[in-house]
């Protein structure tokens, strides 16, 4: 069922590197909300250890990740050391500068996750512009999935009419041959009254 989403975020290894390029920062990472216990995962990423990767995790609402995909809004922080509602003094080793991104992907308006960007090349903080190109490539990813879905949906809708085909093929076989002992056995008594 989901083999087509699969073969999507395996081809989305290409775009987060497009995006880490155009935006010249050092980690992009893509976040899904997992159902029902909705959390967010890493499904892709560029400069983070697939360690990193795997166990990073938090709640929608939790955090930054969690707080963009819960209240479904872009969020920029210039200098997180001195951001009031995220503050932190000192920044984990694989971070380089306080300043980060992060917007959601929606869906049908529905957030299905977020995308992170960190440590910008030029060690800047992200401004306006950052923000804006950083939320165009979040829609440009949220229609792919969209798109996505919509071809799953698709393939099911036509793996099912497919089902159905083949049973009304059947139905009309079975209706033929009965059709045809029908007209058998009203060709044998006027071939017998023939005779």
């Amino acid at each position: 069922k989901h083999l087509h989403l699969l073969a999507f975020l395996e081809d989305f290894l290409r775009v987060i590197d497009l995006i880490a390029d155009v935006l010249e920062v050092e980690i992009v990472s893509l976040m899904l909300v997992t159902e029902p216990e909705g959390t967010l995962r890493i499904a892709r990423a560029k400069g983070l250890d697939l360690a990193v990767q795997r166990e990073a995790v938090c709640g929608v609402g939790e955090g930054i990740s969690g707080r963009v995909a819960k209240m479904g809004e872009p969020l920029l922080i210039r200098d997180l050391s001195k951001d009031p509602v995220f503050g932190k003094p000192v920044l984990h080793p694989r971070y380089r500068t306080n300043s980060l991104m992060c917007v959601p992907l929606k869906v049908n308006g529905k957030t299905i996750g977020v995308l992170n960007a960190n440590n910008k090349k030029s060690g800047n903080p992200f401004d306006e512009s950052d923000l804006a190109l950083f939320t165009t490539f979040s829609c440009l990813v949220s229609l792919s999935f969209a798109t996505t879905q919509l071809f799953d949906k698709l393939a099911s809708s036509v793996d099912e009419l497919a089902k159905t085909d083949a049973r009304l093929a059947k139905a009309n076989a079975e209706l033929e041959q009965k059709v045809r002992e029908l007209q058998a056995l009203r060709g044998q008594p006027r071939g017998s009254r023939g005779s």
